[in-house]
C-alpha cells in the first residue's frame, strides 16, 4: 500500500537540499532549533501521500507533442 507520508529533517545552512525538496512537493513543518548539529538549526519538511497523487496515477493519455524524421 505504502506510506502515508515522508519527513525530511535538512541543516538551515542546506540551501541546495531544501531547495530541491520544496521543488518536488515537500513543506516545511517546523524548525528543530539546533538539530542539525548541537549548534545549527534544523528545518524539518514533510510530504504527504495526497501531496504527490498526481505522481502516483497511471497515464491514461498519449503526450501532445510528435517529432516527424523526413
Amino acid at each position: 500500500v505504502g506510506a502515508a507520508r515522508c519527513t525530511a529533517v535538512v541543516a538551515r545552512s542546506n540551501k541546495s537540499m531544501r531547495k530541491f525538496l520544496e521543488g518536488i512537493g515537500f513543506k516545511v513543518e517546523g524548525v528543530l532549533r539546533k538539530g542539525a548539529d548541537g549548534r545549527e538549526d534544523a528545518i524539518l519538511y514533510g510530504l504527504l501521500r495526497k501531496d504527490i497523487a498526481w505522481l502516483m496515477e497511471p497515464k491514461t493519455h498519449e503526450p501532445s507533442i510528435t517529432s516527424r524524421c523526413a
